[in-house]
């Protein structure tokens, strides 16, 4: 059965917010997330800090976010890595887990 209003589907849009996922990051390819707010016109900042959108050095304010969110994802990434290890070798090969190759 063929749908009558079929067309194909779009491309998205890469400047338009991904669904369910409000991080946009710095179109100068810094790898930072766009600044919060709009400017004089109503449009979204669409990088991280003025310095970056000038071409010169990241802001003292958007360098201190930075460091904030890579404190905070080390962080996490240690919750995330620590590994219980058993108090006596019970891998298959009787070494303590986990074993390195």
């Amino acid at each position: 059965m063929v749908k009558k209003d079929w067309e194909p589907p779009q491309e998205a849009d890469p400047e338009a917010p991904m669904d369910g996922h409000p991080l946009q990051l710095c179109v100068k390819g810094c790898c930072r997330p766009r600044a919060d707010g709009t400017d004089n016109g109503g449009k979204p900042y669409d990088t991280c800090c003025r310095g970056c959108g000038k071409g010169e050095a990241h802001d003292d304010e958007c360098d201190d976010q930075h460091r904030e969110r890579l404190r905070v994802a080390k962080l996490e990434d240690q919750e995330l890595t620590q590994v219980v290890r058993p108090k006596t070798g019970a891998g298959r090969d009787g070494l303590s887990w986990p074993c390195t190759m």
